[in-house]
């Protein structure tokens, strides 16, 4: 019950089970589902979370972009 009080007490982990309320039923039923809730959650969070190298590629054509747009001004 103690790892239930932990994930109540993180905020992304809080939302994640929210938003999967099968957990809810996971954890009344085996105290120790702590481990599967965590596998599962990190690896939903990597799905979300977009990686570093799209991320800088997105700033990057962004940036792109806006200097063909400020060339095409003048």
């Amino acid at each position: 019950m103690q790892e239930f009080y932990r994930i109540m007490n993180d905020k992304e982990q809080r939302d994640f089970m929210r938003m999967n309320p099968v957990w809810y039923k996971e954890f009344n039923r085996v105290g120790h589902a702590h481990t599967q809730f965590k596998q599962v959650f990190d690896v939903a969070k990597k799905e979300r979370t977009p990686s570093r190298l799209a991320t800088i590629d997105k700033h990057l054509s962004t940036a792109n972009l806006m200097l063909k747009l400020l060339k095409g001004f003048k």
